[in-house]
């Protein structure tokens, strides 16, 4: 069967077809850019359902694939029911014969109504921001835990969502990886928060 190469505006539009079933009344953010190696799709949402959710229904409208081993990119091609916009892997030359680690695979079409495409993105980020108001109870869950004064951590809201700030912290216990650890579980359960919030609403 003959592959379908679609642009990349094509492909944008899918994508956010498939954004909007899969996590109604979440806003995101999608924009294309074209560059010299390629494009790239950008997903960019505050708060709502956690990234690992998003990039599992995004990652397959983008056609490169890389192994990082080799430092070498290789093209995916899927199959694509156009009347459910459901997507599956078809076929890729993988990167085993230039001595990495993905192998080649060539599936058949899934049945009726399946077309074989070549998406016109090489790539699809997910950035995930979180609200001010999610980051705080992330930051009063992750105290409560380990029992440090939360007031030596400050939250900062910025255009591209809210972060941490742990100069307090560090001038009272110095830096340690204990603190970066801290850090990163503040920004964790604030994600899982905003992703509870989300699926309770």
């Amino acid at each position: 069967m003959e592959t379908r190469n679609l642009t990349l505006k094509e492909t944008a539009k899918l994508l956010r077809v498939a954004l909007k079933k899969n996590f109604p009344g979440v806003k995101f953010s999608v924009r294309s850019e074209s560059f010299s190696m390629g494009s790239a799709i950008r997903v960019n949402y505050t708060d709502g359902p956690l990234q690992s959710d998003v990039e599992s229904v995004v990652d397959c409208y983008a056609y490169g694939g890389f192994d990082g081993m080799i430092d070498l990119s290789f093209h995916v091609n899927h199959w694509m029911n156009e009347k459910t916009g459901e997507v599956v892997n078809a076929s890729s030359g993988g990167t085993v014969n230039s001595g990495g680690m993905y192998d080649s695979y060539e599936y058949g079409c899934p049945g009726e109504g399946w077309v074989k495409v070549s998406f016109g993105a090489k790539y699809v980020t997910v950035s995930h921001y979180l609200s001010v108001e999610v980051l705080e109870e992330g930051l009063e869950m992750t105290a409560e835990k380990w029992d440090f004064d939360a007031s030596l951590v400050e939250v900062v809201y910025s255009g591209y969502g809210s972060w941490i700030k742990t100069e307090k912290l560090v001038e009272k216990y110095g830096w340690s990886n204990e603190i970066q650890h801290k850090v990163n579980e503040i920004n964790k359960n604030a994600g899982l928060i905003s992703a509870g919030e989300y699926h309770n609403g």
